[in-house]
């Protein structure tokens, strides 16, 4: 989890969760924030 500042969106942050997780990720959940492309790349 990371709380973020208004002025940073929220899909620049999955890069360094993402970095936490030592096994492959078969899906996710998230609101609509983080429904675009770059999260799916």
């Amino acid at each position: 989890m990371e709380l973020t500042l208004d002025d940073v969106g929220d899909v620049s942050t999955i890069p360094d969760l993402l970095d936490q997780i030592e096994r492959p990720v078969a899906s996710m959940i998230g609101d609509g924030a983080y429904d675009g492309q770059a999260v799916y790349e």
